[in-house]
């Protein structure tokens, strides 16, 4: 990630909450996930992106009991 990448996520960390960028970036795995397994039939990639979207949601609702 270039330092102007990492300057952007921080302000959308700063501007919409962790919580929300871990809930959002968890909701785009769970869609790359099944479009993986409806256009391309690529179950294992699609189920590898699913731990990534189930992961994320954990980090979010942990981030949650924090109240950041």
């Amino acid at each position: 990630m270039t330092p102007k990448e990492q300057d952007a996520l921080e302000s959308l960390i700063d501007t919409c909450g962790l919580y929300s960028v871990l809930d959002g970036l968890s909701g785009l795995c769970g869609l790359k996930a099944e479009h993986l397994r409806l256009q391309w039939q690529d179950e294992n990639t699609a189920q590898a992106w699913e731990r990534a979207e189930s992961a994320l949601n954990k980090a979010a609702s942990q981030i949650l009991d924090l109240a950041l």
